[in-house]
């Protein structure tokens, strides 16, 4: 399992990250004195099998309650995005208001790291999301590396190779600092590899690093001798 439950929380109206409205948002504020129609217990519980993720996750209470919608949003993005058509609520014709455990597959994701929420729809139409999972990795099994430079140190007219491991299907980018950080130039990463073209460069150490575009970074040192 990754991520865990947190103590039962009751769910708030649907927002990003950074507080302002999603597109799911209806823009209306909770009255806290106004019940809500659902009461999580916590986050859904990810599961991941390969490139898939099912989540588990349960209520308290359920009052007037249509159903769900499982939501996802990749590292580096700044939406959610709807991961499931709506998963009908099981509370349909019980008056008890109790609560039930409800799963769902979320499948076939690109390699990368996700958080996942369940957005609740009431049957007014109103909706609201509950809390979010950690980050979950999926499809990074792959060891992620970027390997020392050669040659090193670096003369006039050579070029080095640093050979990269990354996970299927990810981009890479590579940039290269001088020794006070200063960003020189971006390097072309094409196949395994990065290169760095001793040509325009002066003397002195330099930092390779790259960054994928799942968020994983690693640097590796070359120092160029005239």
């Amino acid at each position: 399992f990754t991520g865990a439950f947190v103590p039962h929380t009751q769910i708030g109206f649907d927002r990003n990250d950074d507080g302002t409205p999603d597109a799911y948002s209806p823009g209306f504020e909770n009255d806290s004195a106004t019940p809500l129609p659902v009461e999580f217990a916590g986050a859904p519980t990810p599961t991941v099998e390969g490139r898939d993720v099912v989540l588990t996750w349960r209520t308290l209470t359920e009052t007037n309650n249509a159903g769900f919608y499982v939501q996802r949003k990749r590292k580096g993005t700044a939406s959610w995005t709807r991961a499931s058509a709506l998963v009908p609520t099981k509370a349909e014709g019980d008056a008890s208001g109790e609560g039930h455990t409800y799963r769902y597959r979320v499948m076939s994701l690109a390699p990368g790291r996700y958080r996942f929420r369940i957005r609740q729809e009431d049957r007014d139409g109103v909706r609201s999301a509950g809390p979010a999972t950690a980050l979950v990795e999926v499809g990074l099994e792959k060891q992620f590396s970027l390997h020392a430079p050669a040659p090193n140190p670096l003369r006039p007219g050579e070029t080095a190779r640093l050979p990269v491991s990354v996970p299927e299907g990810e981009a890479v980018e590579g940039v290269l600092y001088n020794s006070l950080g200063q960003q020189v130039r971006r390097l072309e990463a094409s196949g395994a590899a990065v290169t760095v073209r001793a040509e325009d460069l002066a003397s002195g150490l330099y930092f390779v690093r790259i960054e994928t575009d799942s968020g994983r970074t690693a640097t590796q040192q070359v120092t160029l001798v005239r």
